[in-house]
C-alpha cells in the first residue's frame, strides 16, 4: 500500500473549518495520512480530530506565527504592522551600512537581531517546515504528497491516482497578465520586467500541490532557495504573502519539476475566477466543473452557494 500524506495548516481555526475538507478526505481517500502543522492552542483546539479522524495527527512547529484576534484585534494588528515595517526598514538599513556581503539567515530559529525565516509570511514559513519534515524523513516513508490549504478544499476522488513521478499544480483561469495581484507578488519580490515576461502564462496557484516526494522535494528546495534570495537581495526576512509570486516564478523559470498544470476543470479545479453558470452540483452531490468531477475543489468559498452545499455534505 502507498504510503502518501497529506499535510496542511491551521493557526487559530476552529475544528469546523477543517471538517469539510477532512471528511472528504475520509471519504475519498482514507489511506491518505493527514498532517495538521499548527501552534501549542492548535494543539488544545483541534485535539477531537485525531479522535474523529484516524488517519489525522497534529504537529505542533517550533516557533509558530503569531496569529492576532480577540480584543481589540483591529488595533494589535496595526501596531504589528507599524512594527514590522519599522524593523524592516532597520534590516535594510543595516544592509546598506554593511554592504552587499551575503548576510546569514536562520532557517527557523528565532533571531531578533538578524535575519531568519520565522520573520516571513506564514504561507512562505510552511513550505519550510515541509521541507524539513520530508528532508528529515521525520514522517518515516512516503511515496507522495499532497499540500494544501485547509478552509477552502475538499476532495472529490484520490488525489494521488495517476500522480506518477511529476508535480500538479492548478490553473487559476487568467493569465498572469489579467491579474493585478499575480503581477504586483512578481514585482514585488522580484522584478516588473520578470512580471512582464511572464504575462502571458496562466497563473498557477500555490495553494494545492500533488507530487511524488521526490518531485515535492525539489519544488520545495526550489522554493527556500528563492525566498532565501529574496531576503538577501531585498535585505529583509519580513517578506509578506509572496508565496505565489514565488510559486509562479520558480515554476515558469526554473523549472526544477515534472510539472503538469491542471486547468479549472482538471484534476485540481480552482474555482475562484471560475462563473457560477460553469459550476453545477450532480445527483450525487458532487461538484461539477464544465461537465467533469474533478479530485480536488478548491477556493469554493468564493461560491456561497457552494459554501454552504459543502459544509452540509461533509457534515459529519
Amino acid at each position: 500500500m502507498a504510503n502518501n500524506w497529506i499535510i496542511t495548516t491551521s493557526f487559530s481555526y476552529h475544528a469546523l473549518v477543517l471538517t469539510p475538507l477532512l471528511e472528504s478526505i475520509d471519504r475519498h481517500c482514507p489511506d491518505a495520512s493527514v498532517l495538521i502543522l499548527t501552534d501549542k492552542a492548535g494543539l488544545e483546539q483541534l485535539a477531537n480530530l485525531p479522535k474523529r479522524y484516524r488517519q489525522v495527527s497534529l504537529r505542533a512547529v517550533d516557533t509558530p506565527p503569531k496569529v492576532i484576534h480577540g480584543r481589540f484585534a483591529l488595533a494589535r494588528k496595526i501596531l504589528s504592522r507599524s512594527f514590522k515595517l519599522t524593523r524592516r526598514s532597520l534590516q535594510q538599513t543595516g544592509r546598506l551600512i554593511r554592504g552587499n556581503g551575503e548576510r546569514p539567515i536562520s532557517i527557523e530559529q528565532p533571531k531578533p537581531l538578524g535575519l531568519s525565516t520565522c520573520q516571513a509570511h506564514l504561507l512562505i514559513r510552511r513550505f519550510f517546515w515541509i521541507r524539513h519534515l520530508l528532508e528529515r524523513e521525520i514522517l518515516g516513508e512516503v511515496d507522495s504528497v499532497m499540500l494544501t490549504d485547509a478552509r477552502d478544499v475538499v476532495l472529490q476522488g484520490d488525489p494521488f491516482k495517476g500522480c506518477g513521478n511529476q508535480l500538479i499544480t492548478g490553473e487559476e483561469g487568467e493569465t498572469i497578465g489579467q491579474s493585478p495581484m499575480n503581477q504586483g507578488w512578481l514585482r514585488k519580490a522580484y522584478s516588473s520586467a520578470l512580471a512582464l515576461e511572464l504575462s502571458d502564462d496562466q497563473a498557477l496557484c500555490a495553494g494545492v500541490l500533488i507530487g511524488s516526494k521526490a518531485q515535492m522535494l525539489a519544488y520545495l528546495n526550489c522554493f527556500c532557495h528563492s525566498t532565501l534570495a529574496i531576503m538577501r537581495r531585498q535585505g529583509t526576512a519580513l517578506l509578506p504573502n509572496w508565496d505565489q509570486g514565488i510559486h509562479n516564478k520558480i515554476l515558469r523559470m526554473d523549472q526544477p519539476v515534472n510539472l503538469i498544470c491542471s486547468p479549472t476543470d482538471g484534476l485540481i479545479s480552482t474555482i475562484g475566477l471560475v462563473s457560477p453558470d460553469r459550476i453545477q452540483l450532480n445527483l450525487e452531490g458532487q461538484v461539477v466543473v464544465d461537465g467533469k468531477v474533478p479530485a480536488v475543489v478548491h477556493q469554493y468559498d468564493r461560491h456561497p452557494t457552494l459554501v454552504k452545499h459543502l459544509q452540509q455534505f461533509y457534515k459529519p
